[in-house]
């Protein structure tokens, strides 16, 4: 089975979430906005505890570039979204490692 919940992260130039449950179909980031004043990031994954005592979790790293800012291809392996803050004076771009 298949559930989506909500992980907020901060504005810095990595981050990590930590323990994705990571089983049969792996996860799929699927929206990433501000919610009540937080950045915030829906990922569809397995529903934890599922799998019992086989039960796989990983960490997930991504980056964070602001519009213009210069990054090299290693930095960023797969767009996630863009998220934009202060009524659109603030501009980013979310990538996973």
């Amino acid at each position: 089975m298949r559930v989506i919940y909500k992980y907020t992260f901060p504005i810095d130039d990595t981050f990590t979430i930590h323990n994705i449950p990571n089983n049969y179909e792996g996860f799929a980031v699927r929206h990433v906005a501000m919610q009540h004043g937080k950045p915030t990031m829906w990922i569809e994954h397995d529903v934890p505890g599922s799998f019992g005592p086989t039960e796989r979790y990983v960490d997930v790293e991504f980056a964070i570039f602001g519009t213009g800012h210069r990054f090299g291809t290693s930095d960023a392996r797969k767009f996630i979204g863009t998220l934009i803050m202060s009524e659109g004076h603030q501009v980013w771009h979310i990538y996973q490692r």
